[in-house]
Order: structure tokens, then C-alpha cells, then sequence
């Protein structure tokens, strides 16, 4: 009874923070999208762009998809798990500059959610990594390699600037390279997104070139680490800005309650 109860709350705290909060001006910014087909965006085209981009991610675990690759993902989970290499796309397309309209607010209510994402590290090497995992959910080994889930693309983005090298970061690539070919097209894509089935099946290409891009294999790590720092802390600068500007009361209040029910919903999950 209590698990019930405990989905339910979710169902409404997920609901409310993203169809009331963030979807203004868009078709794909929410709980699932109310686009007529996979081609059609918002007012706010090139923010629901990166929201677009995002759903049509295959890589993710969801509440008809659970088992793959050696992990399950909880019954109670209610939202989709997708791969860090996706939500880290997202992330940064949102906080491309100039910064698209709604994109600060549209990050902020997905960051404060807590959504968690996973990525794939070898079983049978790199054992100081697996020592490093602390409290994160992982997966059985399959074919030499398990899931682990990151408590957010953050969490993911430091774990691997504190635990990986240069050259460990390259092995990672070549993980990815290989084991993303064992992963599913979801059946939804053959109906709704039909149409961008070509897109779908181009994303393992995207999220290893992405990877190559972002981590800046031949050029100094450190420096790439300190501009992506500071490109987030840009983002979430203004979405505080844009809140302060509205000189409303009620606006401001509003999104107290949302941050709120965030809390909560990252607590329940």
C-alpha cells in the first residue's frame, strides 16, 4: 500500500513540475510531448529542439523496456532511465549561447528533479573504479561489461573527471563504440517516429563523437573541465535573473513550490 501510495505522489509531483512548470512554448519539454509527429516544435523552436533531440535518445531503460544489458530498472521507478552520453547532449544543447528562450528554466526544473541516468564500466579491470562507485545502482555483468547509474549527468561528468585518465577516458570510448550496438530501438519509434528513424539510428554515432568533442582527448583536460564548469553555472545564473526579473510575487512563489515538489519527487525516487 505504502509503494502505491509513493508512485502515485510521484506520478503527481512529475506531472505538475513539468506540464505546468516548463512546457510553455513547447511540444517535447514535459512529461511525454504533445507533438502530432516527430518533426513538429514548439514556439519556442530551438528549445524544444534539445527536448526533441533528448526523447528520441533510444538508449533508456522505461516503464515498458526495464531489463537489458544485464540491469533492471525498478518497477517503482516512474520516469525513463536514459544513457548520461544523452542527457549530457541535452544539457549542453540547452546551454548553448546565446541561451534560447526557456532553456535556463527548462534545465533548472529537470536538474532539481533528480533524474538519474547510466553508462556502461568494464567487470574485470579498472577495480579502483568499481571500489569508487559509493551508493550508485549497478547491473550484472554482461559480456564484460556492467550498467552503473550516476545520481544525475553531473554526478556523471565528475565521476569521470575525477576517476578517469586520459588514456581510460579513450577505453570508455571504445566501450561505448561497441556496447551501444547490444542496446534496442524502442517499438514506439516505428509508429509516432517513424519519420525519424534516421535520426534514431545516427545517435551512437552522435554520443561517441559528442564524447570525443567533450572531453577534448588531445587537448588539455583540465582546461575543458573548468569552461564546462563554468558554462552551467551560466545557465543556472540566469535562470535566477530571469525569476528576479519578473518582479512578481506570484511567479516567485510558484517556483518555490515547484523546487518544492522536486524536492520531494528527488527524495521519493
Amino acid at each position: 500500500m505504502n509503494i502505491i501510495l509513493t508512485i502515485l505522489i510521484q506520478l503527481i509531483i512529475i506531472n505538475q513540475a513539468f506540464t505546468i512548470f516548463i512546457s510553455k512554448g513547447t511540444l517535447w519539454c514535459g512529461m511525454g510531448n504533445n507533438a502530432k509527429n516527430c518533426k513538429e516544435l514548439g514556439e519556442y523552436k530551438e528549445t524544444d529542439s534539445c527536448c526533441r533531440m533528448h526523447d528520441l535518445c533510444p538508449y533508456k531503460f522505461t516503464r515498458k523496456n526495464r531489463e537489458h544489458n544485464g540491469f533492471r530498472w525498478s518497477w517503482r521507478k516512474i520516469y525513463t532511465l536514459t544513457h548520461c552520453e544523452c542527457d549530457l547532449m541535452f544539457k549542453q544543447c540547452l546551454e548553448e549561447e546565446p541561451i534560447k528562450k526557456g532553456s535556463a528554466k527548462i534545465w533548472h526544473s529537470f536538474n532539481k528533479l533528480g533524474i538519474k541516468c547510466y553508462s556502461f564500466l568494464p567487470c574485470d579491470q579498472n577495480n579502483d573504479l568499481w571500489k569508487s562507485i559509493d551508493n550508485r545502482e549497478s547491473g550484472s555483468c554482461f559480456n564484460g561489461l556492467k550498467v552503473i547509474v550516476f545520481h544525475s549527468v553531473d554526478d556523471y561528468t565528475s565521476y569521470m573527471k575525477n576517476q578517469f585518465t586520459k588514456e581510460e577516458l579513450i577505453i570508455e570510448k571504445n566501450i561505448l563504440n561497441s556496447s551501444l550496438d547490444r542496446f534496442y530501438i524502442e517499438k514506439t519509434m516505428k509508429l509516432k517516429y517513424a519519420n525519424c528513424l534516421n535520426e534514431t539510428y545516427e545517435f551512437k554515432s552522435k554520443i561517441i563523437n559528442n564524447f570525443n568533442e567533450y572531453h577534448k582527448l588531445d587537448d588539455n583536460i583540465i582546461e575543458i573541465q573548468a569552461r564546462n564548469k563554468h558554462i552551467s553555472e551560466n545557465l543556472n545564473e540566469i535562470y535566477i535573473n530571469e525569476l528576479m526579473e519578473s518582479k512578481s510575487k506570484t511567479t516567485v512563489l510558484l517556483a518555490k513550490v515547484k523546487d518544492a515538489l522536486m524536492k520531494m519527487f528527488s527524495i521519493l525516487t
